[in-house]
């Protein structure tokens, strides 16, 4: 099955306990990026699964033909400000560069990928190989990566590990900072294929075009389940679960890689971030997306003008 190519994009490359990886470097900021493989898995939850909401299934079989470079934690205040020299989440904390950033819309998440794409040096799409380029994931890949290719047990955690639990896995320890507010990347326990945050910190802006609470079947009843993407539809998916939503975890205190949410292409919130792939050139995804004058203060929020193609 095809795998991603070799990663001359990067700034670094190298092996480790989880696998293969590849760093981008902007500015002294890394981003580490995870070798996800080709595979199949049950997409969804199944019905009455403990704490499962009704829009997270019914299950369904799906086929990833390609394998991606999937970021092992959400894009942080710091490499978005190292890209567009600006911090929209506003937070004065020392901790701040480590903070996932927030208050971003799906519209200055996929502009942002633009932006890094075309920093010299970078992944741009001409640059990764044919077909490929820096992006948000889809729904199926988030979670087949959340997942790290595998089931869910009953606890609702991935394998033997949590899905990224910000205290590392500790229920007791997850519910402490669970009201808090954001937490540094990378402080809890990766899940087996070494991405972290997967739970708990920000929901993370999905490349999909979602209907709001659409059941996975009701959504996409008919639609292929061989590299899925749901390219129509108002709101755009997030994936995740954010620090103050206890909805998003199984009983017990494990975030469970099917929680789901949505929102319109322009929201902002302090609680939506977004997370970097490196996959298959996606098609376009339409609806929800006005042309008025919040297109041109988003694109510019992310730093995004006539250089980039996008005005």
């Amino acid at each position: 099955m095809p795998t991603p190519p070799p990663a001359p994009w990067a700034s670094s490359t190298g092996h480790d306990g989880f696998g293969p990886f590849s760093e981008i470097d902007v500015d002294g900021v890394i981003q580490r990026f995870r070798l996800c493989p080709p595979g199949h898995f049950l997409m969804g939850a199944p019905l009455g699964a403990p704490g499962a909401q009704e829009w997270e299934g019914p299950p369904r079989p799906v086929r990833l033909r390609h394998g991606l470079w999937m970021a092992d934690c959400p894009v942080t205040q710091a490499l978005w400000a190292a890209v567009t020299g600006q911090r929209p989440s506003g937070v004065d904390d020392p901790a701040a560069p480590d903070l996932p950033v927030e208050q971003v819309s799906w519209v200055e998440a996929e502009a942002f990928c633009l932006r890094l794409g075309a920093l010299r040096g970078l992944p741009a799409a001409g640059a990764l190989g044919p077909g490929w380029a820096l992006r948000l994931p889809t729904e199926a890949e988030w979670e087949y990566a959340c997942r790290a290719g595998g089931a869910v047990g009953p606890s609702g955690r991935v394998g033997d590990a949590p899905a990224g639990d910000q205290a590392g896995g500790s229920a007791g320890s997850v519910e402490a900072v669970a009201l808090s507010g954001t937490q540094p990347v990378r402080r809890g326990r990766p899940n087996p294929w070494g991405l972290f945050d997967l739970g708990g910190n920000v929901w993370e802006w999905c490349a999909d075009a979602v209907s709001l609470r659409a059941p996975l079947g009701g959504r996409w009843a008919g639609a292929p389940t061989v590299d899925p993407l749901a390219r129509r539809g108002r709101r755009r998916a997030l994936r995740g679960g954010a620090w103050h939503d206890r909805w998003a975890r199984a009983p017990g205190g494990a975030w469970r890689p099917t929680a789901r949410h949505s929102g319109e292409p322009w929201d902002r919130s302090d609680d939506q971030g977004l997370r970097l792939c490196v996959g298959p050139v996606l098609g376009p995804v339409r609806g929800g997306v006005g042309g008025d004058a919040r297109g041109e203060d988003g694109l510019q929020r992310a730093g995004v003008g006539a250089a980039d193609g996008l005005s």
